[in-house]
């Protein structure tokens, strides 16, 4: 069901989820077996096998995006052009995308500020101060366990280099991976960092950890009433992005008065 949801949504000829070229296309005789297959035929057989599936696939909501084609990634998200911090000029963030299959959502510039964004006079200084900070890390690139917005960022180094930038530091052990089965030893340093548990509707500057995917946990940075900045590894860089309500939310914090 879920494979035919995303064919139907890219608006594609069945036969365009194929990876032709990989080894179980070739190995299972599909370029004969295909153009005589049923549609509940070769769905079965896209479900039976993920290697038969054409990558990257992305989840864009109201359409599904079947290889990298950079016509079909501009008409989605358009270009993303951000400062970088120190420099008069701006640079092209526009790449093509190598891996696309577990985020929702479009991104967006981070110049953007979304309309009925919660103005910094409604909350404390810290959480607006760790939400412009984690602002101006769009367009890093994605680096799993990076720390340094120089060398790169993952989702747990976007929340510790906006929280360093503010003057609030914190380390954390590097031994995870983009899945992992349990993340409970990695939960206190939430509070090491003067996150608390929080209620209520999500607010500019807190930190969402979300299920990505199956033993997949990431982190959000809440930047708007609907809008977030996450490392995207996919996209393979910082990115702001909306809908929040799409993820799975596994807790939510906020940042203590300091």
């Amino acid at each position: 069901a879920e494979v035919e949801d995303l064919w139907r949504r890219s608006g594609l000829p069945l036969r365009k989820l194929f990876n032709t070229a990989g080894r179980s296309y070739r190995e299972g005789g599909f370029s004969q077996r295909l153009p005589t297959m049923s549609d509940a035929e070769a769905l079965n057989a896209l479900a039976a096998d993920g290697k038969l599936i054409k990558r990257p696939l992305l989840d864009a909501g109201s359409t599904v995006l079947v290889g990298f084609s950079e016509a079909r990634y501009d008409e989605a998200f358009g270009t993303l052009r951000v400062a970088v911090t120190g420099a008069a000029d701006h640079r092209d963030l526009h790449q093509p995308v190598r891996q696309c299959d577990q985020f929702p959502g479009r991104a967006a510039s981070s110049r953007q500020r979304p309309v009925g964004a919660i103005p910094p006079t409604a909350m404390t200084q810290l959480p607006e101060r760790f939400a412009s900070a984690a602002e101006r890390l769009v367009g890093t690139p994605f680096r799993l366990h990076g720390r340094t917005a120089d060398h790169g960022l993952d989702c747990v180094g976007v929340v510790l280099a906006a929280l360093r930038n503010c003057g609030v530091t914190a380390d954390m052990a590097r031994l995870y991976g983009l899945r992992n089965a349990s993340i409970s030893a990695f939960l206190p340093l939430a509070a090491q960092l003067g996150l608390v548990e929080a209620q209520g509707p999500p607010r500019r500057g807190d930190v969402l950890l979300v299920i990505a995917g199956p033993a997949q946990h990431h982190l959000l940075v809440v930047t708007g009433p609907d809008h977030f900045v996450h490392a995207h590894a996919g996209l393979r860089r910082v990115v702001v992005q909306r809908g929040i309500t799409a993820w799975q939310c596994a807790r939510h914090w906020r940042l203590s008065d300091r």
